[in-house]
């Protein structure tokens, strides 16, 4: 019985003098959450993306709200019920997108239809395009802010071929959002930062500069890009939109 107090003894002091051995580093925090996180098989979560540029000398904003519920998040085909809010050149333009199996059932105002998720881009993989792994090496140099809920924040600047290499399924939707294509974009002043809380990310941010090329022109646009989880842990409800096995398939896609 000494021998055992002993040792736990010791053990204490070697955790009280040493935070590296006995606590985890922030950087740790985060690659742990970060893994949890990306883990889930069902979760609910904010998006919201803007855009904001000069063309002409006007002043441009693209901004775009997505709430979404996902099930089965790891599986070939989750189910998802996501509702866009969208405002381009001062009008509104509201989405709503049922997800499953293959197909996306979508209801925009009045017009109600149906299209294969993949093809009409409206599978759900914004959680999978969103929690990238940064480099510890990178991590390691981040800004540290603990609050006093017990959340942790890193925050720091990436370099910009790195960023491009690692969100580059992001950049390209938020470049097709401004209407160019990925393969013109450039990126620079490239930012993250991430949050967690009990051993999840609640919080995950990008910002970043695009350079691109619009209809001949050089466009320069600040986009910035969070996503927000809510209630983790907690069983998401999914409902479908009425008679929506009754939806015609558009011949868009």
């Amino acid at each position: 019985m000494k021998k055992l107090m002993s040792l736990l003894l010791a053990l204490t002091l070697l955790c009280s003098l040493s935070l590296v051995s006995c606590s985890k580093s922030p950087v740790e925090t985060v690659a742990e959450a970060l893994a949890k996180t990306s883990a889930l098989e069902e979760y609910e979560a904010e998006m919201i993306m803007e855009i904001v540029m000069e063309v002409n000398g006007e002043k441009v904003e693209v901004p775009v709200e997505i709430d979404m519920k996902v099930k089965d998040a790891k599986s070939e085909h989750p189910t998802a019920e996501m509702k866009m809010e969208m405002e381009m050149m001062g009008a509104d333009v509201d989405t709503d997108v049922y997800v499953e199996g293959e197909w996306a059932y979508i209801t925009m105002g009045v017009m109600k239809y149906k299209a294969k998720a993949d093809e009409a881009g409206m599978e759900p993989t914004y959680s999978e395009d969103m929690l990238k792994e940064i480099p510890a090496e990178i991590l390691e140099t981040a800004q540290v802010i603990e609050e006093d809920d017990g959340s942790v924040t890193l925050s720091v600047d990436i370099p910009e071929d790195v960023f491009a290499d690692i969100f580059d399924e992001m950049i390209e939707s938020m470049g097709e959002s401004a209407g160019t294509s990925y393969a013109d974009l450039k990126v620079k002043d490239t930012h993250v930062e991430i949050t967690v809380k009990d051993g999840y990310v609640t919080s995950y941010k990008m910002d970043y500069t695009m350079e691109m090329s619009v209809m001949g022109m050089t466009v320069t646009a600040e986009a910035s890009a969070v996503m927000t989880f809510k209630n983790i842990g907690q069983p998401v409800t999914i409902n479908p939109p009425k008679d929506y096995k009754d939806f015609p398939e558009n011949p868009l896609f």
